[in-house]
């Protein structure tokens, strides 16, 4: 079993209408479910605000989405079965991910999201048909 943590701020005034404070914050643990399949299971929670100020035009943004905080939590699964992960030429690769993002957790707004990912590598002669579904 392996973890990751990451924290992150910025304040950025890149765009000329508004100034943005950003803030992340992470942690993730992830565990080997399968050797033989290269499976993995990554269990995650993340923080992040956002915080608009200084808007040039104060109508462009709505009250309440100048200060947005979300909470959610993620369950990722991965299968990896390609011979180099950086330049394959032959196996599968999957990943399906879940996310919840609740009000009662500190969440501006409740919703969630299910996204998967199916890629797919072999050779034919010289050539690697590569193609994904996402």
């Amino acid at each position: 079993m392996s973890s990751l943590t990451s924290f992150s701020v910025e304040r950025t005034t890149e765009n000329p209408l508004f100034a943005a404070g950003l803030g992340d914050v992470s942690f993730q643990v992830e565990r080997l479910i399968s050797q033989k399949h290269n499976t993995r299971l990554q269990i995650r929670y993340d923080f992040n605000k956002t915080a608009l100020s200084h808007l040039l035009v104060p109508d462009l943004v709505l009250e309440r989405d100048r200060n947005v905080h979300l909470s959610t939590f993620s369950g990722t699964l991965i299968r990896d079965s390609r011979d180099k992960p950086l330049d394959a030429h032959r196996g599968l690769f999957g990943t399906l991910n879940l996310s919840i993002t609740p009000a009662p957790l500190g969440s501006s707004a409740t919703f969630a999201k299910l996204f998967g990912q199916f890629s797919y590598y072999k050779p034919v002669h010289s050539v690697v048909f590569a193609n994904s579904i996402g």
